[in-house]
């Protein structure tokens, strides 16, 4: 991101140091101690847990989702997790939420000396913060949506063919039957 984008953003300049600082990172399959292993190593290290996962945001749905949440007290000194249990379970939260989230803490953590320990396995909420994805952009036109659902199938993809990069377009399989939904998110 340049400095417009931080600006417009809310984020402090500052995040450009602490995107690019240190930060451990504990990523893996479910239940395989990715938990247990972070709250170590904070202890060990003196940092903090950045949650990088899509479902532990959500209060109360500790069942599958793996949230351990007694990891983060037993066995010594509490350790400080972020984004769990943030949103409530009707709430929108998605990628764009949770960098902006997860971006408002490294900021955070950074101007504590603290060490991120990013922690969770949603692989694509780890590779956006990683490689700093920009998601900026206006917010849905419903409106246009709206007019957009009423069309058949065959109009949606003449559109999208037109406005589409034609090497994207390409790729696109044309035999999914959940496709409709799809076109009118990517117009």
């Amino acid at each position: 991101m340049n400095d417009v984008q931080f600006a417009e953003e809310g984020y402090p300049r500052e995040y450009e140091q602490a995107a690019n600082a240190p930060a451990v990172i504990v990523t893996g399959p479910t239940a395989t101690g990715k938990t247990r292993l972070a709250v170590a190593l904070a202890r060990e290290f003196g940092g903090e847990i950045i949650s990088v996962d899509s479902r532990q945001v959500y209060r109360g749905m500790d069942i599958g989702t793996g949230k351990d949440v007694s990891e983060y007290v037993e066995g010594g000194a509490p350790v400080k997790c972020h984004l769990l249990d943030i949103v409530e379970p009707e709430e929108k939260y998605d990628l764009f939420h949770f960098l902006h989230d997860a971006r408002g803490v490294l900021c955070d953590m950074y101007a504590r000396r603290a060490l991120p320990i990013l922690c969770g396995g949603t692989p694509l909420y780890l590779a956006a913060l990683l490689d700093g994805y920009d998601l900026s952009g206006g917010p849905p036109d419903l409106e246009a949506r709206a007019e957009l659902e009423k069309k058949p199938l065959s109009e949606l993809v003449e559109i999208l063919r037109s406005e589409a990069p034609q090497e994207l377009f390409a790729r696109i399989d044309l035999t999914q039957g959940f496709l409709s939904e799809r076109f009118l998110f990517a117009l």
